[in-house]
């Protein structure tokens, strides 16, 4: 999430922007926001929206539930288990 908000929308401006996750602890986190581990994450998405905003986009995030046969969860989990690989964690860097 805090990569999604980061790189895509520079210099967008006057929009209203959805953020969809399957992971409901996410949304949750960043609804109550306390030191926990991740914070530099949640710091991270803070920091993004923050400068959407300035930008007057409106931001939301939203919690779907997954379902096995959900193509675009099916992709994203693809493309996760590929970051994670070994040698490749350092190559999808957020910041």
């Amino acid at each position: 999430m805090a990569y999604a908000l980061r790189k895509p929308f520079s210099g967008v401006t006057g929009e209203r922007i959805t953020v969809m996750t399957s992971n409901k602890a996410a949304v949750f986190m960043l609804s109550r926001p306390h030191q926990q581990s991740g914070q530099e994450f949640i710091r991270c998405i803070y920091d993004s929206v923050e400068e959407l905003r300035k930008e007057d986009n409106a931001i939301t995030v939203q919690w779907k539930a997954a379902s096995e046969e959900d193509e675009l969860l099916k992709q994203a989990k693809t493309q996760a288990r590929e970051a994670t690989k070994e040698g490749l964690l350092r190559k999808y860097s957020f910041q």
